[in-house]
């Protein structure tokens, strides 16, 4: 019966129209379409994973028909479908990087990061279980030594961990790299390694220890996280509404280039002001409020004020804010969208006075 349900038997990344849902054959006896809601305008993109999974659509729908998107328009869902995806994205990468931390930690109590040590004095190499997991090899099938350890490193790392290894040992200073392995099985691992120099009594290089960790995934999540930093960022640098980050600790603030539009000021000109500067004095307690309530647990918040322009008119906007929370669920910001609604108050105004001199007139 959903429209969603027709937009995802289209496929990956497909995107559906529906001018007028009441003149469609496949909607036209709908439940939607004849009694509540009254669908008749649907545009919906499809949410695909990067696994090629339809997850579901991000649509807009309207009560009355509406003419089809421009392809500008209809592109813009689809970035914005893109934007819901890597979001999801976003929060399952940092779950997993929760969930890997906390093996971790469990992983160096029960000491079962990898583990390796070469005595200098006779070149002896030992590897713990986990190294040799790591280099798809077990304690049966493969004797590590020094030259055939190093080999293993990719390309030119191979050099990077020789030099390493020798400037260690002829400095008594120990080192911390991530460099590539090549496994057993043939895949390319990136690998996280540090080292330090263990001195004899005569203050002499007696053993370099170090210990070895698989970080492929990690740094997958984290070179996906910086992509979707990068795209977040673009789409507020091309949005039409202003998009503003509060950090309640003072740091890490952001406002998009249209506040240039909307105020007049320069993103690095609102930086320096604090968060209320631009409100005209008799609004500032609405949106003190609202932000008060969002320290105090509030996950959502709307506002209407007027603001004043860097020429000193006021214009009405409309803000609506969503709290930033960190992995604790500690609510530690604010991200806000601001829109220009002065045509929208015009309006407002114009049908209350109307209104008015209808009952004075009555």
């Amino acid at each position: 019966m959903a429209f969603c349900a027709h937009a995802l038997g289209l496929g990956p990344n497909a995107d559906m129209v529906v001018g007028d849902a009441s003149q469609d054959p496949r909607f036209a006896a709908n439940p939607l379409v004849t009694g509540d809601p009254n669908i008749r305008f649907y545009a919906g993109a499809v949410l695909t994973s990067p696994e090629g999974h339809n997850l579901g659509t991000l649509c807009v729908i309207d009560t009355k028909p509406r003419p089809a998107p421009t392809p500008a328009e209809l592109k813009r869902l689809n970035v914005l479908a893109r934007v819901v995806v890597n979001e999801l994205e976003l929060r399952r990468s940092v779950r997993v990087i929760r969930e890997k931390q906390q093996l971790l930690d469990m992983a160096e109590r029960l000491s079962s990061v990898g583990q390796w040590r070469l005595e200098v004095a006779t070149g002896h190499v030992t590897w713990s279980d986990e190294v040799y997991r790591i280099h798809g090899f077990s304690r049966e099938t493969f004797e590590p030594n020094l030259a055939r350890g190093v080999s293993f490193y990719h390309g030119d790392d191979e050099a990077k961990i020789r030099d390493l290894i020798g400037i260690a040992l002829a400095t008594q200073q120990g080192f911390d790299c991530e460099l590539k392995i090549d496994r057993a099985d043939g895949a390319v691992r990136d690998v996280a390694c540090k080292a330090q120099c263990l001195l004899d009594d005569r203050g002499e290089v007696s053993v370099l220890f170090g210990v070895l960790q698989d970080v492929t995934e990690e740094k997958a999540i984290r070179a996906k996280l910086e992509r979707s930093r990068t795209s977040y960022r673009l789409l507020a640098e091309n949005a039409a509404d202003v998009i503003t980050r509060i950090a309640f600790d003072g740091n890490d603030g952001f406002i998009s280039p249209a506040i240039e539009t909307l105020l007049g000021y320069r993103p690095d000109e609102m930086a320096v002001l604090p968060p209320l500067e631009f409100i005209t004095p008799a609004d500032r307690p609405i949106a003190a409020q609202a932000l008060s309530d969002m320290r105090n647990g509030a996950q959502y918040r709307t506002i209407q004020y007027r603001a004043v322009h860097k020429d000193g008119r006021l214009i009405w906007v409309e803000t609506r804010m969503r709290a930033v929370q960190d992995a604790a669920g500690k609510t530690t910001g604010v991200v806000a969208v601001i829109r220009d609604i002065a045509d929208r108050k015009a309006l407002e105004f114009a049908m209350a006075d109307s209104e008015a001199k209808y009952r004075i007139l009555a």
